[in-house]
């Protein structure tokens, strides 16, 4: 069965410059809840964290975005992990900008 655990390339829009995608290494890791997941990405300072749950066919990851001991920032996200778990695509939304959902994707490396 494909799973988000892993590192991937990602690109992220972001709705405040929307003509620069942001491109982030993301790492996905297990949580100690066999139900949720965690992950993580560079930032200037403190590296962001994302943590949330699994939906039941383990497809679907809603994740909560910290970002507060860097950028300042807080947000949501949710990402689709392909049939074959070669790629994820989703979408997230920043507090701070307040721009509604941007896009988010990325390949495994």
């Amino acid at each position: 069965m494909p799973s988000f655990i892993g590192q991937w390339t990602t690109t992220r829009y972001s709705g405040n410059d929307p003509a620069n995608p942001e491109m982030i290494t993301l790492t996905i890791t297990a949580d100690a809840d066999p139900n949720a997941l965690d992950g993580a990405y560079p930032r200037p300072g403190e590296d962001a964290r994302l943590f949330g749950p699994l939906d039941a066919t383990g497809l679907i990851w809603t994740a909560r975005i910290d970002e507060r001991n860097s950028s300042g920032d807080e947000g949501d996200a949710v990402f689709f992990l392909s049939a074959d778990g070669s790629t994820i695509y989703g979408a997230w939304q920043s507090q701070q900008h307040g721009n509604g959902p941007q896009p988010w994707f990325g390949t495994r490396i």
